[in-house]
């Protein structure tokens, strides 16, 4: 079963496209979550949390879970993590808790590293910050800092923003989607433009190439439903019939003096409508200066059993047939009728008055 691209309206393609996407993006979406939350600096971060008198005063009950969006980063190879997520108390007051690790490593000296240690994706990391931040009762104090330590190395450009930096988006949904943090980030920065260049350049392509490819599609569909099988009865005697016509068509266009300037051969598959009594040939020829023209021939008989008499034989630019065949939009019943049509209305070569007998009729002489 073949699609033909001119009867794809643009909603399908979009619908398509936006399907896949939001799938791929939904799916990443889910795998960093995971990633955030199944790591050892957010489960030790959790478990401090839980425990701190500090936070249960400053939230006004005991804090019961950590569910939510988590946001942030964990790169083992840069040696730094920061990791936001929130905290929730029994009375329904909800905070923000933002940790920050190092890798354990990263303080040693770099002669002194191994490669194992700098490699590692999973290496042992050391919480250098922990604060919760609580806007409904810090005032002007700012975050509830439990510890903090000074800093060996800075944060990567995909660290969440911290609340007093602001944004237009809620920070679920900035955690969730680190739009933000990809921004400040050169290298995604470069890949976003890479990306986009991509895109339209396929986007100008598809739109460019979109109509020729549907019309050869569609001239490709009307040549493989008119081809007439070479097994079936009758075909071979109108193989026969259209080397006879490429001979007479070849004479036609001869100059004079020159017997051998033109000639054409017949190799390519015949097209048509074979009907008991009438038949309309279409088929390429090739020639030895050009290649691109179609033979088209019309012969008919009284009976089955009676010889083909040629009617009419003319010869077509290759292309003149092709956007015949492409304003049929792949329709065989339209192809057969165009073919009728031209057979009808274009002038015919010089025939000559013999008959081409059947191979469904012998005689034999006494």
């Amino acid at each position: 079963m073949s699609l033909n691209l001119r009867h794809v309206s643009w909603k399908v393609i979009l619908g398509t496209v936006t399907g896949i996407t939001g799938t791929a993006v939904a799916a990443a979406i889910t795998l960093r979550q995971y990633h955030l939350r199944t790591n050892d600096i957010f489960a030790a971060a959790q478990k401090q949390l839980l425990h701190a008198a500090s936070v249960r005063e400053l939230l006004g009950a005991e804090v019961v879970s950590t569910k939510g969006v988590v946001g942030g980063y964990v790169l083992p190879i840069m040696g730094t993590a920061v990791l936001t997520f929130p905290v929730n108390a029994e009375n329904g007051a909800s905070a923000i808790a933002r940790v920050e690790a190092e890798t354990e490593w990263l303080g040693v000296a770099e002669e002194e590293r191994t490669l194992e240690q700098v490699r590692s994706m999973s290496p042992r990391w050391v919480l250098r910050h922990l604060e919760v931040d609580f806007p409904a009762a810090r005032g002007d104090a700012g975050p509830l800092v439990l510890y903090s330590l000074p800093p060996r190395a800075p944060l990567a450009p995909w660290s969440p923003l911290r609340e007093e930096e602001g944004s237009w988006m809620p920070r679920w949904l900035r955690d969730l989607v680190p739009v933000h943090a990809a921004c400040r980030d050169p290298n995604m920065q470069k890949l976003f433009l890479g990306f986009c260049a991509i895109m339209a350049m396929h986007t100008g392509t598809y739109v460019y190439m979109r109509g020729p490819i549907a019309r050869n599609r569609a001239i490709q569909m009307v040549r493989d439903s008119l081809v007439l099988q070479e097994d079936k009865a009758g075909v071979p005697a109108l193989r026969e019939l259209a080397m006879n016509a490429a001979a007479i068509a070849a004479r036609q266009q001869m100059p004079r003096g020159n017997e051998r300037a033109v000639s054409f051969v017949v190799r390519s598959p015949l097209l048509g409508v074979v009907e008991p009594t009438s038949a309309i040939i279409c088929t390429s020829l090739d020639q030895a200066k050009s290649a691109k023209l179609e033979l088209l021939f019309k012969s008919t008989r009284e009976s089955e059993r009676d010889a083909w008499t040629l009617t009419h034989i003319s010869v077509h630019d290759l292309e003149a047939i092709a956007q015949m065949f492409a304003q049929t939009d792949g329709d065989a019943d339209d192809a057969r009728d165009a073919l009728r049509k031209l057979a009808k209305e274009s002038p015919t070569l010089p025939l000559p008055t013999q008959k081409y007998k059947s191979p469904l009729r012998t005689t034999k002489r006494a």
